[in-house]
């Protein structure tokens, strides 16, 4: 990979922006108010960090040429994308939040956007030849 930071630093915005959009887009077609929990920043900021992690890693063991592990290392985002939104599922919301039954509803997509970004997008910026 070329540039792992620039590479991180853009598919956690793209995810980021996605899952603002979503988040905007499910409040508002649901007609609910969840921004006491969960803002648009919160979101760009966890997609971000996430796929900084994600590039970091990719970078790290391309560097160190320990190609075969990256296949493992798929797995493993995959993986802890997917236990990742047993948190959502398992919050308790605030109790003047008005039905808290649909957060799950927001939170666990949210979850997959930078993972699924991430590998989308792998592909354009990963050295070739």
């Amino acid at each position: 990979m070329k540039t792992p930071l620039t590479y991180g630093l853009s598919t956690g915005l793209i995810s980021g922006t996605a899952g603002s959009v979503y988040s905007y887009c499910y409040q508002e077609y649901m007609f609910l108010d969840y921004s006491q929990v969960i803002t648009p920043w919160s979101i760009i900021t966890a997609s971000v960090v996430a796929c900084l992690l994600m590039a970091g890693s990719y970078w790290y063991l391309g560097g160190k040429k320990q190609l075969h592990l990256l296949k493992l290392l798929n797995i493993c985002f995959a993986l802890l994308t997917c236990f990742s939104v047993l948190l959502p599922l398992g919050i308790t919301l605030p109790l003047d939040v008005e039905f808290p039954e649909m957060f799950p509803g927001l939170a666990v997509p949210l979850h997959f956007f930078p993972t699924l970004i991430f590998f989308s997008l792998l592909p354009y910026f990963q050295e070739t030849g």
